[in-house]
């Protein structure tokens, strides 16, 4: 039994533009560079339809309907930004980008404290506090004392007083905490982009069945014979060097 037409034409696509961005694997090619542009074409376009829509629609030009005049100056300081396309007018856009990055900053450095520096202060002296729950076991005592060490260690880390060598043997502890720290950092970022990967391949196999007419099989052996047939056409003239879907005629 096989799906209906919707559900079909959106599992072919679906497989063939997977399949076009994973064939980068193999080398830049066409096929990668079609699926390359169309997601940013559909993503450019979706910003674009949602700036209109939820944006200059609703928050300007609905209330400049009603009479509220208050979005006129955001939308000019938003404008301005435009003008650093021609040279002549590009003197424009510094006040659009100096309110952006002021109010960028002003909004973001106490936000910034609150959520990393005092949390972190917070976190790393609470267990110490009397009734806390490290007291209650050797393994969280030993926890929470990792903890404050290696906060102290990554500290004087960066107290440059001292000279390059920093604090001595705290400064290059505080190097191991930094390492251990971005280790698992980048580790968790794999397993978060091997969860998408097994995502994408369980979809591939879903899509290889006969209810949507083996859309991967098909595609892939269409994949392959075009890039037997492109590797088995002879480069132009002066062409050689040159990528063959960057080859001029």
């Amino acid at each position: 039994m096989t799906a209906d037409a919707s559900l079909l034409a959106g599992a072919w696509v679906c497989a063939g533009l997977t399949i076009c961005l994973y064939s980068f694997l193999y080398k830049d090619n066409p096929l990668f560079k079609i699926a390359e542009h169309l997601y940013l074409g559909a993503g450019m376009g979706w910003l674009f339809q949602l700036t209109l829509f939820n944006v200059w629609k609703l928050k300007i030009w609905e209330p400049l309907c009603t009479g509220d005049f208050s979005p006129v100056l955001p939308a000019l300081l938003g404008l301005s930004l435009v003008a650093q396309r021609w040279q002549r007018f590009a003197w424009i856009s510094r006040y659009g980008f100096a309110f952006l990055m002021g109010y960028g900053a002003g909004l973001a450095i106490p936000t910034s404290i609150a959520s990393n520096f005092m949390a972190q202060l917070q976190g790393t002296a609470e267990p110490f506090l009397p009734g806390s729950a490290a007291y209650a076991s050797l393994p969280a005592l030993c926890n929470a004392l990792f903890l404050l060490l290696g906060f102290l260690c990554v500290l004087s880390r960066f107290f440059f007083t001292f000279g390059s060598g920093g604090m001595g043997k705290a400064s290059a502890a505080g190097g191991y905490v930094l390492m251990l720290y971005f280790g698992a950092s980048f580790g968790s970022a794999v397993a978060g982009r091997f969860s998408m990967l097994y995502g994408r391949f369980a979809q591939l196999h879903e899509y290889s069945g006969p209810q949507y007419l083996y859309a991967v099989p098909v595609l892939l052996l269409a994949s392959v014979l075009f890039f037997i047939l492109t590797r088995a056409r002879p480069p132009g003239r002066g062409q050689k060097d040159r990528p063959r879907f960057l080859a001029r005629p």
